[in-house]
């Protein structure tokens, strides 16, 4: 029995549809369980625990308030929150990973852990804790295992450097989602690392059209431009896409904006609203690889985060998938080109040749 742990957003569209990607793939090979990791719970074992305890409180706080005022927003708040517990349906979950969770009899109770995929290994991620998203819960280096984690941060500070290498070097297999990721590991460790796509992508895009649910509130017929931007808004983006508006003449959903009336769709509309959208403009990892199986027009623009760098991850996933350089935003305002992107099957075929090969080692142990 195998318990997926991963970073668990229901808020985050592609963190879900990562996470149940993962959860179906494990799932072809042994009887898989979401494992839940809530918010908080490292206020047992990790270093920074009760600063972090404090925010998690704080967040949920300010998070149920907003579901109060004013009702047109509460409603969308509750109504996406909803779509989103929904979609989690979908996959099966086992425990729920608390600050009184008892690690020698969840350890007793599964045959493998596997960490991954998403951001789960970058250390500047709001709520990441490494005790759990590294399985130092975990003593049998037997049952430890990476499914395409992600740092995402191309540094590590010598604390964490020390904290990798305490936490990875008896892991049974590593793979991590970026090349960066992957190459800094085994720097750390010495031992091979894979590295592999993210697991979306190993999934066929007639797959996610089945799972995909259209808007209640769609129009049949209309036409629009896609918007889905996971930083910070910056005047210059409204801007690019009230041009691309102009040019094309297509209605433009904000599917991030709260005021949207599109805002309380959940992952399964998403999903719908990708496939069927005239152009995709977005910041998202995932959104630009949605908008890459399913062909549709795309423009991914710059990740704006005072956190932590968000780019290398998509100019990554831009070298995977032999995307022209003229799929990003260019500085040229005069530029409002498309990208028809074509999802190439044998591009596609290799990475899931590759995760298959990974996942067979994992389960031939």
């Amino acid at each position: 029995m195998t318990g997926l742990i991963t970073i668990n957003d229901n808020n985050n569209y592609g963190n879900r549809l990562q996470n149940y990607a993962s959860y179906v793939l494990l799932s072809k090979h042994d009887k898989t369980f979401n494992i839940i990791r809530k918010y908080g719970c490292e206020t047992k074992n990790f270093p920074y625990g009760k600063e972090l305890f404090l925010k998690t409180i704080a967040r949920w706080f300010v998070f149920h308030l907003k579901r109060l005022f004013p009702f047109q927003k509460a409603h969308a708040l509750k109504t996406r929150h909803n779509n989103f517990i929904k979609f989690n349906k979908l996959m099966n979950n086992g425990e729920k990973i608390n600050y009184k969770t008892n690690y020698h009899m969840l350890c007793k109770k599964y045959d493998k852990f596997i960490i991954g995929s998403d951001q789960v290994w970058n250390p500047t991620f709001p709520g990441n804790g490494m005790f759990i998203n590294m399985l130092g819960f975990c003593h049998d280096s037997q049952k430890k295992y990476s499914l395409a984690s992600s740092v995402s941060i191309e540094n590590l500070s010598e604390k964490q450097q020390k904290e990798f290498k305490n936490f990875l070097s008896d892991f049974q297999m590593i793979s991590c989602r970026e090349k960066q990721g992957s190459d800094l590991i085994e720097k750390l460790i010495n031992r091979k690392v894979t590295t592999l796509s993210d697991p979306t992508l190993v999934i066929d895009a007639n797959h996610w059209r089945k799972i995909s649910s259209k808007p209640k509130k769609h129009n049949s017929g209309s036409r629009y431009i896609l918007t889905y931007f996971l930083g910070e808004k910056i005047p210059s983006y409204k801007t690019i896409v009230d041009s691309y508006q102009n040019k094309y003449g297509y209605q433009v959903i904000n599917l991030n904006d709260i005021n949207d009336r599109y805002y309380s769709s959940g992952p399964a509309e998403f999903l719908w609203l990708i496939d069927n959208c005239e152009i995709l403009l977005t910041d998202s990892y995932h959104g630009a690889i949605f908008a890459y199986l399913f062909e549709k027009p795309l423009k991914i623009f710059e990740r704006i985060s005072d956190s932590f760098p968000m780019n290398s991850r998509l100019v990554n996933l831009a070298k995977t998938l032999n995307l022209r350089e003229d799929v990003f935003v260019s500085n040229n305002p005069d530029d409002l080109s498309l990208n028809n992107l074509v999802c190439d099957k044998n591009t596609i075929k290799c990475e899931k040749d590759k995760f298959s090969s990974f996942l067979s080692l994992i389960y031939t142990k």
